[in-house]
């Protein structure tokens, strides 16, 4: 029964996932731009990599080239991840974790 439980909780999460990604990513991508835009490190990583891609000794995915596209890439699977993590606290204790909201 347990299993069970795991295997709808799963597909629950991944239900969500894929209709919310999409939407997700665009406004993270606009979120961690802003927010890379004001730290010098995150335009110090850019260039490096652009450096790194020049030369062509290592090929970066296309996700690892921008921090902006790299903190984007993470940010939905992360909170889908938690919002998942939060579902099976409820499911297992539903009057303790009502404390929570």
């Amino acid at each position: 029964m347990r299993n069970r439980l795991l295997a709808v909780a799963t597909i629950q999460q991944r239900f969500f996932q894929d209709k919310t990604q999409a939407p997700l990513n665009e406004k993270f991508l606009l979120i961690a731009t802003t927010v890379t835009s004001r730290i010098d490190l995150a335009t110090q990583c850019n260039a490096l990599a652009d450096q790194v891609q020049k030369i062509g000794s290592v090929k970066l995915k296309p996700e690892l080239a921008r921090v902006e596209t790299h903190v984007t890439a993470k940010s939905p699977y992360r909170l889908c991840f938690m919002i998942g993590e939060l579902e099976k606290k409820i499911r297992s204790d539903p009057v303790g974790t009502a404390a929570i909201f």
